[in-house]
């Protein structure tokens, strides 16, 4: 037996932070696509395209930066607001414009950002 085995219970509160932090930004992504596209019909996978590949991104950005000082967060949050305009305006394609595009990946850093702020305190994740 090893000593410095990490328990079981360790990889499946880590692995549940991830996907209770995915439902998260799907959730945000699908209001902020609903606020902002009031007209345009929905398409339930092209959100969940955005989601799964803007967590990537934001886990990648979270790893790399993993201070937590104040200028290192609005380092971290503009830098989470370009990889969502990007991608947000790369997988609706043709479907919105830029001024769509910036107004949801707006929403979208505005609302990860203050629930990242904001969910540690109550759940220790």
């Amino acid at each position: 037996m090893v000593a410095d085995a990490i328990p079981y219970s360790d990889y499946i509160i880590a692995y549940s932070n991830y996907i209770i932090g995915l439902i998260i930004t799907g959730v945000i992504v699908h209001v902020s696509t609903s606020l902002v596209l009031r007209s345009w019909q929905q398409r339930a996978s092209l959100e969940f395209l955005v989601t799964l590949i803007g967590y990537i991104v934001y886990i990648v950005i979270n790893t790399f930066i993993s201070n937590t000082s104040r200028d290192v967060f609005l380092i971290k949050a503009g830098i989470a607001f370009i990889a969502w305009l990007y991608l947000v305006k790369k997988i609706y394609g043709d479907d919105i414009s830029w001024e769509q595009a910036f107004a949801i990946a707006l929403f979208i850093t505005l609302f990860i950002s203050g629930a990242s702020l904001i969910l540690p305190v109550f759940f220790r994740i």
